[in-house]
This record gives structure tokens, sequence and C-alpha cells, in this order.
């Protein structure tokens, strides 16, 4: 029996979408920290290899406990459905064992759990293997480096964090006692954090550890490059010691919930809905039956209706993601990503530094937002084939609705999906601000960078929409997407890296303190235009492509379009056509034409030519600087600075100098030397 309940609960978790979005959401993140620097999972890895046992024994301690939450849907969920449905008196009222009944759903759950989890590994070593990568910054391929970090951090974590919460869960038949015991994971982790910090107390925090970082930190705390990029922390002392605690923990976690388990559900008082249907139904039942005719409905065609139409429609979309299983699972996943990121980025070059805002937009950009192309792509496919998914698509297209309703609703939906994220991203980083001891909140600073933030996030929606409805299928559109996607670094890896013909590319906009966006806002704003235009032309496509009725060939389609090739649909895409030529004409002529436009290669070569012609010069003994006196002018509005000053320096040899050398940047003027 233990067998068959456990097989069932495993069909039941592989058939929902949550399993595959959050291994997909595991892929891209681990793919996306080793093939770039612009994504981070909490610190960066300097001149350690990309692939090495440290970097990989990080991903996967970090990923394991940012993991938590998804954790508990699975294994709460998997004991709570029958409680939730009202089919619990079905299996309590079979002869079944409570054994077979409690582990077959755990064993399901932690199993499904750990497939999840798989994304990681597989998400580094296909990263790794990416062609456009510095070999340089890799190390060998150490298979034994992935297995270690799955066998001693990654499986422990997740079967204490899937123990401890299916007990909660099915001794409080609850879902919110289950996430007290996720507050409460996080409180015991923070503790042992805060206990290592003092060097009397480390040996306490290492054990107390649930996760096992603080064991990890402290087997490696002293390690250099090269044994951060070949050696693996001995599985002894500390280490082991953390290791087997917290699993005898799991263990006892589970033995808990075998013995406390009933099958029996207490009886509950009825809430005030309940009291409230019962007197609705009572009322109901007093009023006599009408008997007069009712009002014709008022038929309307108008754009009025349609804008009517949009904003209902537009509502039940909305709802329908934000209240969805998956958004908030997510979301909390994107925090906690986003907390260790700003943890993490505390020191400069050694130095500490204030939790200023500028550097908090950077780490939402980093270690927060880019989860969102991978919901983006994963909400697209789920509002724009809902109906169908249901078998309410022939009722919906057969109302009197046009088409770009429909779509731009879905869009909506979307773009609620993108603004909520970035908001609750811009929130925590506050709040982490706020517990830093850092006060000084810039609500403004957050609004631009929000908007510089969000922007591209919008474009890729109208991407992602056009890609499913031209598809024609989900799961081909997300074939799609991924292409798009993978599509960017393979042009970037062939050295085509404007930003005219990468979606939706813009300049980097950094923030300073000193000027704000200064001069980086109207080129950002420039691009932005640019690609809006071609996001409008392809919203119309997906209009004319839009699906609907019972006959999806292409044929069928196509004819569809040529109807559909009406006047309105002609000018918008007209506008968008001339609007992205000229805009672009704009932008070429003045990023290449006025301006010197220097790809990567050309940068690559200058340096090697700078190189081969200076080499002769590099062992040349230079004099040592002693003395600096500098007067500097800023003028920001300008883009200019003026420098007047003077140099000591001495021969620290003991031969005298015949040359002096040095290196002027060819970009700069000078008045007097």
């Amino acid at each position: 029996m233990l067998k068959a309940i456990a097989l069932f609960e495993l069909r039941t978790q592989i058939k929902r979408p949550l399993l595959w979005l959050v291994f997909g959401v595991f892929f891209m993140m681990a793919f996306g920290a080793t093939v770039s620097d612009s994504v981070q999972i909490g610190g960066g890895i300097g001149n350690i290899h990309r692939n090495a046992p440290s970097v990989i024994l990080q991903f996967h301690l970090i990923l394991s406990i940012m993991s938590l939450v998804i954790t508990t849907m699975f294994v709460a969920g998997a004991i709570l459905r029958d409680f939730e449905t009202g089919t619990y008196e079905l299996f309590f009222s079979r002869p079944i064992r409570k054994v077979d009944y409690l582990l077959g759903r755990f064993l399901a759950a932690f199993g499904v759990s750990v497939v999840a989890f798989l994304g990681v590994p597989l998400g580094m070593i296909i990263g790794s293997f990416m062609p456009w990568l510095d070999p340089i910054r890799l190390g060998p391929f150490l298979p034994q480096a992935y297995l270690y970090a799955i066998l001693v951090l990654a499986l422990p974590n997740l079967l204490l964090s899937a123990a401890t919460f299916f007990t909660v869960a099915s001794l409080s038949r609850s879902m919110l006692y289950t996430y007290l015991a996720v507050v409460g994971f996080f409180a015991a982790y923070i503790v042992a954090l805060t206990l290592i910090r003092d060097i009397e107390s480390r040996q306490l925090g290492a054990l107390l550890d649930p996760f096992g970082a603080a064991a990890i930190g402290q087997a490696t705390r002293y390690w250099t490059v090269v044994e951060s990029n070949t050696a693996l922390p001995q599985l002894s002392g500390t280490l082991l010691a953390n290791r087997l605690i917290w699993l005898a923990v799991a263990l006892g976690m589970l033995i808990l919930a075998l013995l406390r388990f009933r099958f029996t559900q207490p009886a509950r008082r009825p809430g005030k809905a309940a009291l409230a249907a019962n007197a609705t139904n009572g009322v109901l039942e007093r009023l006599a039956p009408a008997t007069e005719k009712l009002p014709e409905a008022v038929r309307s065609f108008t754009l009025v209706a349609a804008l009517r139409q949009l904003l209902h429609q537009a509502r039940l979309e909305v709802a329908g993601v934000l209240k969805s299983v998956p958004f908030p699972v997510i979301l909390a996943f994107g925090m906690v990503n986003l907390v260790a990121s700003i943890a993490l980025s505390d020191m400069i070059f050694g130095t500490a530094v204030w939790p200023v805002t500028h550097l908090m937009i950077r780490s939402i950009g980093s270690g927060f937002t880019f989860l969102l192309v991978i919901v983006i792509t994963f909400y697209s496919g789920e509002v724009i084939w809902r109906e169908r998914s249901v078998k309410l698509n022939e009722v919906t297209d057969s109302m009197p609705v046009p088409n770009w309703v429909f779509l731009a609703a879905k869009l909506a939906a979307q773009l609620a999906v993108v603004l909520t994220f970035t908001a609750a991203g811009i929130v925590t980083a506050m709040v982490c601000q706020l517990g830093m001891g850092y006060s000084h909140l810039e609500p403004l600073v957050y609004l631009k960078g929000f908007v510089v933030m969000v922007m591209p996030f919008v474009l890729f929606c109208f991407l992602s929409s056009f890609l499913q409805v031209a598809s024609g299928n989900k799961f081909v559109g997300y074939l799609f997407m991924v292409l798009a996607l993978v599509s960017s670094g393979v042009l970037e890896s062939l050295d085509f890296s404007h930003n005219l013909y990468n979606f939706p590319g813009t300049p980097d906009a950094p923030y300073s303190d000193m000027n704000g966006y200064g001069h980086f806002v109207a080129p950002t704003v420039w691009f932005n235009v640019y690609w809006a235009f071609f996001a409008a032309g392809l919203a119309s496509l997906a209009a004319l492509l839009w699906v609907r009725g019972t006959d999806t060939s292409w044929k069928a389609r196509w004819s569809l379009v040529r109807q559909r090739f009406t006047g309105p649909v002609r000018v918008v895409l007209l506008v968008a056509g001339l609007g992205f030529v000229v805009t672009g004409g704009f932008i070429f002529y003045n990023t290449n034409v006025l301006n010197e436009y220097v790809p990567p290669d050309v940068v690559r070569e200058r340096q090697a030519e700078f190189e081969k012609k200076y080499r002769q010069y590099r062992d040349v003994a230079l004099p040592r600087v002693r003395d600096i006196y500098a007067d500097v002018d800023i003028f920001p509005a300008e883009r200019r600075v003026e420098i007047r000053g003077r140099y000591k320096v001495a021969n620290s040899g003991t031969q005298p100098l015949a040359e002096i050398h040095m290196t002027i940047p060819h970009r700069v003027k000078v008045n007097r030397l």
C-alpha cells in the first residue's frame, strides 16, 4: 500500500506545473550565475573558477536554503490536500495503515523536491560548457564536487526541511502553522549566523546552523584561491557533527508525525461565511418567484463597450495570476535570494560600505528581477492558454469580444506580475536597509530605478505573448522563448553586441549619488522607445494570429489573418514599423556616426595591439609616487572634469632612471605636462 500511495502522489505532483516551474527557476539561476557576472547567487566568486568546488558548494548551499518555501508547498500540499478537498474521509475509512499513508505521501513529496532541486547541478554543468565563457575562468569538470554538494548539503537540507514541514502540516492540518515553521527555520539560521561572528561561540553556531553553512564556512575559512579551486572540505569534525545532528532531527520529526497523527478530523465550528450563506439561503427560500418581465439587454459594440470589457477581463486575469499558488512561492523565493545578496554585498575590496540606495537597486537587478524572465515565460503560457486548458475556450471564443481585448487583458496580467515583483523587491531592500542600521531611505531614487528596471521586462511580456500565440501551443511557445533568450547570449559570443539588434537591449544606466542617472537617461529612453515600437508590432501580429474557435490549423489561421487585416490593424502596424525604423536610424546616427562605436571584439584587438606594442617596456624601472597634490573641478552637467596638480616622485632603486614612462588615456586633453 505504501508503494501505491507514493506512486499516486508522485503522479499527481508531476502533472502540476509548479514542479517544472521550480525546476526551471533553479536551472536558470544556476545557469545564469555560471555564465554571467550579472546574475549573482549570494556573493561574487571573484578570481575563483566559475565551476570550482567552493562555488559548487556555495550554489547548492544557498539554493537549498532558498528552497524552504518551495519544499513547504510540496510536502505540506501532499498531506493537506485531502483536508482541503474533503477527501480525507475516503482515505480514513479505508483499511490503510498510518505508516503507509504518511510515508507514501512524504516520500513522493520529498522525491519531487529533489527532482526540482536537480535543476541546480544541471544548470551549472551545462553552463560551464558554454562556448562564450573565457577558458581562464573555468577549471576541470569535477563530478565528485557535485556529488559531494548534493549528498552532504542539498539532500540533508531538503530532508530536514521536508520532514519538519510535513510533521507540522500533518499535526496542525494548517498551512499557516507550516509557514510559521519556515519562519522558525530562518530564525535558527540567523541565530547561528549571529553566534559565528563571535570567535568564542563560533563552534556552537556551526553546530546549531540547520543548513550547514556555518560549518562549511568554518572548514574553508582560511582556504587559498588554489584550495578553493581544487579541494573539498573533509567530512569530519564540526561539519560531520552538524550533518549528523540535523539528520537525527529530521528522523525525529518523522517519528513524531507517525506517533501523533490520527485518522480523525476534529469538528469545526461553522465560520462567518457559512453562517452568512445559510442566512442568505433562508431568505431566498421565503422569496416568491419573480413574475416581472426582465428588461432586454442593450447590445453595444462601440469602442467604449470594448474598453469596459477590457477592464472587466483584465481584473479577472490579474486576480487569477496574483492569487495562483506558484506566484507567492516564486516571489518569496526571489526575496530570500535578494536578502542573501544584500547581506553579502556590504564589502568592496574588503571595506565595509553603507547599504546606500543605488547599491540596493543594483542588488535588486542582479539577485531578484532576473527571475522575472522565467516568471514571465511561465505565466505568458498560463494566461494565454488558460481557457483552453480548462475547456472553456469555446464559450469565450463565441463571445462578441474583439481579439485585442483578450490579448490586452492577458498582457495586463503579465504586467501586474512585473510590477508586483519589482515593488516587492524595493520594499524588501528598504527593510534590509533599516535592518542594517541605514535610515536614509530614498523613495524617489527607488522610483527612478523602478522605471529603469521594469521596462525591459514589460517588453519581454510582449515578446513571450507573441511567441505563445504564434506557436499555437503552450509548450512550443516555451521552447521558442528559451531559444530567444539563448540567442542573445549566442549573438554576444559572436560579437554581435549592438543594442539595436539585441532585444530589448539598452545602454547601462548606473546611478551616481553626485549626478543621479545623469546623461544615461536620454539614450535609455530612446532605446526603450525603439523597442516599444517593436513590441507594438508584435502585439498587432499577435492579435491577427489569435487562436479562436476549434479549427487551429495554420491554413485556417492564415485565412483569418487576411480577414482581420483591416484599417485599424494596418494603421497600428504602419505606425509601429515607421517608428521602429525612424528611431533606429536616429540611434544609429548618434552611436555609430556622431560617435565611435567600439564593439567588444575591437576592444580586445586594441588591447592585444597595445600589449604587443609596449610589451618591451614591462620591466622598465619606474619611480614611486611620494606625494600628490590636486585641484579637481567637476562639472557633472557637462560631463567634464578639470585637474591641476603635481606628483612628487622618487627613485626607489639603486640605478639611475634614464626614462620615465606614463600612460595617458586617449580621451584626456593635456594642456600642460
